[in-house]
């Protein structure tokens, strides 16, 4: 459904979290920019102000420190953002399938991590 201010908007947003990354600052909040871009380029109001409502508690960087390894990097930060090239890749090229199976392998892999903390 995206078109190519979207779809821009969608890359500029993930270009931003790798940077972010990169420098340590704020992860969280371009973490939540990327999901939220994904979500206006979906086209559905509804989509968008739900994850403005409940962004805090899907992103857990939002609400929580995360432990870093020991040599300072974040691997759940470094597998975060392939994740997000997985799903950028499959909405650019409209693949309705290959993103479906992308996002859910996020959204997994957060499960998977908030259980770890548990």
């Amino acid at each position: 459904r995206h078109d190519d201010a979207a779809m821009a908007g969608i890359r500029a947003a993930a270009e931003a979290h790798g940077r972010a990354v990169a420098c340590g600052t704020c992860a969280a909040r371009a973490d939540f920019h990327v999901h939220r871009a994904i979500a206006e380029a979906s086209g559905n109001p509804y989509v968008v102000e739900l994850l403005d409502a409940l962004g805090p508690l899907l992103i857990p960087r939002m609400r929580i420190d995360l432990p870093e390894l020991k040599d300072g990097t974040d691997r759940n930060l470094q597998e975060s953002l392939g994740e997000h090239a997985a799903i950028v890749a499959a909405v650019a090229e409209r693949d309705v399938s290959g993103a479906r199976v992308a996002m859910r392998a996020h959204l997994m892999g957060t499960i998977k991590l908030m259980r770890g903390l548990g």
